[in-house]
């Protein structure tokens, strides 16, 4: 299946489903050619913000994961109130005796491209991982 475009997955998440749902995901990915570090990297990045998605804004989640042959996308979207300006643009890690708040920064580090749309109606986030790019061996150059 690597490099093969079109859609590869469409769910909808709940707590109960994030674990298995991981998985599903992986194993696309991986059919896709997505490995390594490059692989880890976007599993933290969509588990992320899948889990952000369930844990605050009602409970339900929608998960789609496509293929454009350069890049495997995963799209969620959720119908919370939505994401605060200032939350998105910031680009700062939260400080190390924050708890939480480091889902968003995580994720646009360790995916190629984080895009979000974001209103009173919810929330949709998709993020990118280029096929065929290793990821930085040096975790300091991980950015989106």
């Amino acid at each position: 299946m690597t490099g093969a475009p079109g859609q590869l997955l469409a769910h909808t998440v709940t707590a109960d489903d994030i674990t298995w749902v991981r998985g599903d995901i992986r194993d696309r990915a991986v059919a896709c050619g997505l490995s390594g570090l490059k692989l880890g990297d976007f599993l933290v990045a969509v588990n992320e913000i899948l889990t952000n998605a369930v844990l605050h804004a009602g409970g339900v989640a929608r998960l789609r994961m496509y293929s454009d042959r350069a890049s495997l996308v995963c799209e969620i979207s959720d119908q919370g109130p939505g994401i605060p300006r200032e939350r998105i643009m910031d680009l700062q890690l939260p400080d190390s005796l924050t708890i939480g708040g480091r889902g968003l920064w995580l994720a646009r580090a360790f995916s190629d491209e984080m895009t979000v749309d974001t209103g009173a109606n919810g929330t949709t986030v998709r993020l990118r991982a280029n096929l065929g790019t290793p990821a930085p061996a040096n975790p300091e150059h991980r950015h989106g």
